[in-house]
């Protein structure tokens, strides 16, 4: 047992060496922190994309709603919008 645990003494030893060795390279981890700062960037952006796309959805049903002469309280019990934006939005839309 005591000569299992010195040789993976020495696996560890060489895994620590090498991540010790990368984690030094102040190049590398500046690329692996600009890549995880791209990804961040661009799961925000794609979130901020979908959510503008279901609030115009939402705008234009709501648009659509009034035009059909359908009550503020029931458009926004159906698109999800607050009384105030969809008077708003009938202000916009006049």
């Amino acid at each position: 047992m005591i000569n299992e645990l010195v040789e993976r003494e020495d696996v560890f030893k060489m895994a620590y060496e090498e991540y010790s060795k990368m984690s030094a390279d102040d190049l590398v981890r500046e690329r692996i922190e600009a890549h995880e700062k791209y990804l961040m960037d661009q799961r925000t952006r794609e979130r901020i994309a979908h959510e503008e796309g279901v609030n115009k959805t939402k705008i234009e049903m709501a648009q659509k709603a009034l035009e059909k002469g359908l009550s503020i309280q029931d458009i926004a019990d159906l698109t999800g919008l607050s009384v105030e934006e969809i008077k708003q939005i009938g202000h916009a839309h006049t």
